[in-house]
């Protein structure tokens, strides 16, 4: 397994600055997405990697290796496109031995890999057909196979399910992380999808702009946001303007905001005084249309209701000209004009300086 280390990485194209003295680094056997909207640099880091594209400035190392300015051919990764770059006139074995043929790997070892390549990606019976006769998840199943029999040092997936349908996306989720884990390879994966980023990496990167916003494990960067821009970014979330009070604890705050006094967990840079950001996730609420007791409960008016399938979204009005929404199941009653009760899960708020990051 390779680890790899990007240091003060930068690439211009023209007058824009694609990236900004970029460094990250992906440990051996680690699955590592870049995530961020188009244009943010995640894929001119995956193609300087991979050593498509010519970095201005930095250095690129395979554990000690500096591999900045060798060819991609010379850089021994396995790599997934978009559009799968599959080769349509030869058929499955064919497209998972062309590479290993390039290699000068002996007809004998040729064939046993290919069979060991397919039975990976459970397509063992298809070895014989063309990528047109395919579905569209096998075909990514063989750009996968053939991205790895090669056995390379890393594997680099550029937005590899952004051709799938939904529900197949969904599957093939889960398979490329349990395949990744299985092989155990190195992988730098870029998405703009956040579900897919959460749900497959060991850690994700938010990218925005050329730069690193922020780098962690998925919870943590959905809990415990960096800025404003990245809760934006993770999941749905509102926010709620305050003053910091207090620190409590040394890891909660007292903020006083339109909703009142409310307390939660906060950036470590937070201090009596500062105007403060009070992340608010739709799971942090719960809906009632009674009166409930609670330290943190609110009491407010529906004023839109939106039925989702698996829940329904309520818009609340409170004093002071917040409003928040939260979720009930798909068989609540609540509905548009009544009044309710909001409880606030202080547990699961995050507070951030109003400017800034944490």
């Amino acid at each position: 397994m390779t680890r790899l280390v990007i240091e003060r990485l930068e690439k211009r194209f023209g007058n824009v600055a694609a990236l900004k003295s970029l460094s990250l680094r992906v440990e051996e056997g680690e699955l590592i997405s870049l995530l961020g909207p188009s244009g943010c640099g995640k894929t001119t880091t995956l193609r300087c990697v991979a050593g498509f594209e010519q970095p201005d400035a930095g250095e690129i190392l395979f554990d000690a290796q500096n591999i900045t300015q060798l060819p991609p051919e010379r850089r021994d990764i396995g790599m997934v496109f978009q559009n799968y770059a599959l080769f349509p006139h030869m058929t499955v074995a064919q497209n998972l031995a062309f590479g290993l043929e390039m290699r000068k790997v002996s007809q004998v070892n040729v064939a046993e890999r290919v069979k060991q390549a397919l039975r990976m990606v459970q397509l063992e019976a298809m070895l014989d057909r063309y990528p047109r006769q395919l579905s569209g998840g096998q075909q990514q199943r063989v750009a996968l196979a053939r991205a790895l029999v090669i056995e390379p040092r890393m594997l680099l997936l550029d937005e590899p399910l952004a051709n799938l349908d939904a529900s197949l996306r969904e599957e093939m989720r889960f398979f490329i992380r349990d395949l990744q884990q299985r092989v155990g390879i190195t992988t730098l994966y870029v998405t703009h999808d956040q579900s897919e980023a959460m749900v497959m990496s060991d850690r994700v990167v938010v990218m925005f702009s050329g730069e690193i916003a922020q780098v962690g494990p998925p919870r943590e960067l959905y809990a415990r946001p960096a800025s404003r821009e990245v809760a934006q970014f993770i999941g749905r979330t509102q926010f709620v303007t305050g003053t910091v009070l207090a620190r409590r604890d040394g890891e909660h705050v007292e903020l006083e905001t339109p909703l009142g006094t409310l307390v939660a967990p906060a950036a470590p840079s937070l201090a009596a005084g500062q105007q403060a950001l009070l992340v608010v996730r739709p799971e942090a609420l719960q809906l009632a249309a009674s009166a409930q007791t609670g330290a943190q409960a609110l009491q407010g008016q529906v004023i839109r209701t939106y039925f989702l399938g698996g829940s329904v979204e309520h818009v609340l009005a409170f004093a002071g000209g917040v409003s928040l929404f939260a979720h009930t199941s798909p068989g609540s009653d609540i509905a548009a004009g009544a009044q309710a009760t909001l409880s606030i899960d202080e547990r699961q708020l995050w507070a951030l300086p109003a400017s800034g990051v944490a």
